[in-house]
């Protein structure tokens, strides 16, 4: 149980991640001095983390992912 709580936790940091960097990127930078937090970057590790986290929910939950259990079979 304490699993699935850390990872509905995780994936919770993840998404408010992805929309905190969605809301900084989309600010109006008038400073000329370049950023040092690349927002747009930040959004994509946060999906990754994201992806990543769903997937290992679904295994949680049973279901079995990888190479040998994909749509076309094991290539």
């Amino acid at each position: 149980m304490i699993q699935w709580i850390f990872t509905g936790a995780a994936l919770l940091a993840f998404v408010a991640l992805g929309v905190f960097a969605n809301h900084k990127a989309g600010e109006v930078w008038d400073d000329p001095r370049p950023r040092i937090i690349s927002w747009r970057f930040v959004m994509i590790v946060a999906a990754f983390g994201g992806f990543l986290t769903v997937v290992f929910a679904l295994n949680q939950a049973g279901i079995q992912t990888g190479r040998e259990n994909g749509m076309f079979g094991r290539w």
